[in-house]
């Protein structure tokens, strides 16, 4: 199956590597789906159901994580399932995908294609080091603004979750890389403490 991706101007363009695509940067898509026709598996379907608890994130909001919720019977296993639904928020801006989107923005597209808003969002509140900032910019991509608002139905968690250890992009690995990344263990301290 394909990813079909559909921008906010009409055009329409078929393939999860054109999110990576810097001409189409900086435009807003209106929404994604699969092509052909895609069923959940019967398996996952029932892994979700029974889950205590689902998590999102982090990745690419639509190539990585929102490409899932156009398979036919992701949205009712969610929305079926009691368990506590976690969306990690991404660090930075990606210009293919989600330019200039806030933490608000980013919550509102998994909330509308999951048809179920989280019940915990994971920021970083760590500040990010101008080194970082300035070889992000360079492709027009930027830390995600958080601008959470607190209500009865969202449990936030902000924390220091930034990596000290920056990649290795491998010669073989055509495909650019994130220089900053969530740290592993922070990460999943946080979330080990969600589960007492």
């Amino acid at each position: 199956m394909q990813l079909v991706i559909e921008y906010k101007d009409g055009q329409v363009v078929i393939g999860e590597h054109n999110l990576d695509n810097p001409q189409l940067g900086g435009k807003k898509i209106e929404k994604i789906k699969l092509s052909p026709y895609a069923k959940i598996y019967d398996k996952a379907n029932q892994a979700i159901i029974e889950a205590d608890f689902i998590i999102l994130g982090p990745g690419d909001l639509y190539a990585s994580l929102l490409a899932n919720a156009c398979v036919k019977g992701f949205t009712e296993a969610i929305n079926y399932s009691k368990a506590k639904f976690i969306y990690i928020e991404n660090l930075m801006t990606h210009y293919a995908q989600t330019h200039q989107m806030t933490a608000k923005q980013h919550l509102q597209e998994v909330s509308r294609y999951c048809q179920r808003q989280p019940d915990i969002v994971i920021i970083n509140n760590q500040e990010i080091d101008e080194k970082t900032i300035k070889e992000y910019a360079k492709n027009q991509e930027y830390p995600v603004i958080d601008d959470l608002e607190k209500n009865k139905n969202l449990q936030i968690i902000k924390k220091h979750l930034l990596s000290n250890i920056r990649p290795v992009q491998h010669n073989s690995d055509v495909v650019p890389r994130s220089v900053l990344r969530h740290d592993i263990v922070k990460l999943a301290k946080t979330l080990y403490n969600l589960c007492k």
